[in-house]
């Protein structure tokens, strides 16, 4: 049976007080909705093919909420962790499914659109956009900004905005929905409805204390550093002033090309290998604590993190925000509004912070090396993946290959910390960096970040064709990827893989520009061809001719693509598609509280959370059935912080 059959589509779209301050432009959307503040002027309805109407006032609005029968309805909505949190919080209602076309846009739009707003996505399928538009902000809109009684003139127009012209919010979302309603396989509604049901049925909460206390000791720290360098905060938030006290110390500031200006600006941030490097490894510790300090201060993501938490804490409990096909090439899941769980650092305060209500605990269940599962049995590597299967360290394994001495886990009776801790990182940190073939730059890079070692040049060129020797498959998997890319641009569709965990079958299929998923996505590569770039080297600039694909988001529009890239988005959309799997199956039986990156969160009593992890394990161990062969494993625990349970 299909997804909408024997159900009401109710389509639905609050228009809401909002001021120069009091706006989600400034707030994260739980703040908004459950401010003091917060009034819902009216709602536009459609039923099915009805006609649009007008729900004014709470009155209207809590009356016809109040007769529907929520448990046969399919919720309609433009971004409905908003307004399906209004219809949750406000009205107390909760629909049979969240149907959301801005989740629908993204997974089947993609990356064609650099924004899935509502007037862009109707424009991009050709039913215009939304009322006045034309100029900006619809003025019905603007008009009624800062007034929290409009006048009747003013309601007639935003009603007319929202509900009754030809293009208003509530038919264009209908419209949009109607357009791409048959591109999305029916086994996606369910994942889609649990990504809203997440924000608007919240049960984790927040420590407040521990959120401030954390706050105030990052805001101290980087306040010590600035003071024990004499010099003022703003030397350091100033381009121009940081590169000058650099030269004060004969150290000539760093620089790059920046795409948004086209021309060449300073090298300051923690992306950019020359600057880092002054900071570990200049001669001067003065020049050394100014580069920390910069770094320190520029980084203000763990105290506005910190702050926009502890400003929902005080609101209730937390409301989880996950994108549905957030990352729109590999429809990976995506986090947002101002607090990003999936970034939270683990062992991180952050994650500390969220914990179950008293009385309960979190069962925290994470997939074990998923993606380099995934690339180790798609790219046909038969030997590494049954090590897999046994339960072995590919890390030591890679270590073994690179040291040329016996590398093996801490729990081994032959294991010495010195050197083999060191050298399992290294393996570590090749698996994870090298499988897309990544150079010995992007190595470094990753050296340092990941385990604070500073290898030259020489020597992570030397570990790059080392790891590739050992891995003949992972190279031979790029180069038949790149005949792929090659074929698409000639217009042909290359030949299928037949993996042979998956009893020789395929776990994807190739068309003429884009790559079927499992789940009946779709990998895409639009307007694929070659384009010609120039490369500048010291004073020669070169040019190379590449293979681009048109992506709104990147600079120029378009997207540079090879072998290892395509390896990449096929593994990262690959295990989300089996991540995903498992979290239906799991959801069914057991709310999926939160979701970080492979991670699933439950939450219930301790005994319900012991009952739920021998049936949570089984299934995130199970291969989906496309995939048979493939080794899964799982880790889980129980707590009740969410910091604590790993």
């Amino acid at each position: 049976m299909s997804e909408t059959a024997g159900t009401i589509d109710l389509t639905l779209d609050f228009e809401t007080h909002y001021s120069q301050e009091y706006t989600l432009q400034r707030m994260t959307t739980a703040e908004y909705i459950r401010d003091a503040r917060f009034k819902a002027f009216m709602c536009g309805v459609q039923v099915n093919e009805e006609a649009p109407r007008l729900l004014m006032g709470m009155d209207q609005m809590t009356t016809f909420f109040n007769a529907v029968p929520w448990d046969q309805v399919n919720m309609v909505g433009h971004n409905l962790r908003f307004d399906g949190a209004i219809l949750a919080w406000i009205f107390g209602h909760r629909p049979r499914r969240y149907h959301d076309t801005l989740s629908m846009a993204r997974a089947i739009i993609g990356a064609i659109l650099a924004k899935h707003g509502l007037n862009d996505v109707a424009k991009h399928l050709g039913l215009g956009g939304k009322v006045g538009y034309d100029k900006g902000e619809a003025e019905a809109l603007a008009a009624v900004k800062g007034s929290y009684n409009p006048t009747p003139e003013q309601l007639v127009a935003l009603g007319h905005y929202c509900a009754y012209a030809p293009n208003s919010d509530v038919a264009l979302t209908r419209a949009v929905y109607h357009a791409l309603r048959p591109y999305l396989p029916d086994g996606e509604w369910e994942i889609m409805d649990w990504t809203i049901r997440m924000f608007t049925e919240p049960e984790l909460e927040l420590d407040a204390d521990k959120l401030l206390i954390y706050e105030k000791e990052v805001r101290e720290e980087k306040a010590a550093l600035v003071a024990a360098t004499g010099w003022p905060k703003q030397n350091f938030t100033s381009n121009d002033k940081f590169a000058a006290m650099l030269k004060m110390h004969d150290v000539d500031p760093p620089k790059k090309w920046s795409p948004t200006t086209g021309k060449s600006t300073y090298a300051f941030s923690k992306a950019d290998l020359d600057f880092i490097l002054i900071g570990e490894e200049h001669p001067n510790e003065v020049v050394r604590d100014l580069v920390t300090t910069r770094l320190a201060v520029k980084s203000s993501i763990e105290e506005t993190r910190a702050k926009t938490l502890w400003r929902i804490s005080q609101t209730g409990n937390m409301p989880v925000p996950i994108n549905y096909s957030g990352a729109l090439n590999t429809h990976r899941l995506s986090g947002g509004d101002g607090y990003n769980v999936q970034n939270f650092k683990r062992g991180g305060t952050l994650r500390k912070s969220i914990k179950a209500p008293k009385g309960k605990v979190v069962l925290v269940a994470d997939l074990s090396g998923i993606e380099l599962r995934v690339a180790t049995a798609l790219v046909g590597d038969v030997a590494r993946t049954e090590m897999l299967r046994r339960g072995e360290d590919l890390y030591c394994d890679t270590a073994t290959s690179l040291f040329g001495g016996l590398v093996v886990p801490d729990k081994h009776a032959l294991y010495t910390e010195d050197p083999m801790k060191e050298r399992r990182l290294v393996g570590k940190v090749a698996e994870l960096s090298l499988g897309y073939q990544s150079g010995g730059f992007t190595f470094r890079g990753m050296l340092r970040q990941m385990g604070g070692l500073r290898w030259g040049d020489g020597r992570c060129a030397q570990t790059v064709e080392q790891w590739r020797l050992h891995h003949p498959a992972h190279v031979g998997a790029w180069t038949l990827l790149q005949k792929a890319l090659q074929q698409m641009i000639k217009g042909e569709v290359p030949p299928t893989w037949h993996i042979p965990t998956a009893n020789g079958q395929p776990v994807f299929w190739f068309e003429q520009n884009a790559i079927v998923l499992p789940r009946g996505l779709r990998i895409k590569y639009p307007n694929i061809r070659y384009e010609w770039f120039e490369e500048t080297v010291g004073d020669k600039t070169t040019r190379k001719r590449q293979m681009v694909y048109d992506d709104a988001r990147a600079k120029g529009g378009m997207a540079k693509i090879y072998g290892g890239k395509v390896l990449e988005n096929l593994c990262q959309a690959l295990a989300t598609a089996i991540y995903l799997e498992q979290v239906k199956q799991i959801n069914r039986h057991w709310p999926v509280k939160m979701s970080v990156h492979d991670e699933v969160i439950l939450c219930g009593t301790y005994a319900e959370m012991e009952r739920a992890m021998p049936y949570v394990k089984l299934i995130m161990r199970q291969p989906p059935t496309w995939w048979p062969g493939l080794p899964l494993d799982v880790e889980g625990d129980i707590a009740h912080v969410y910091g604590d349970a790993k």
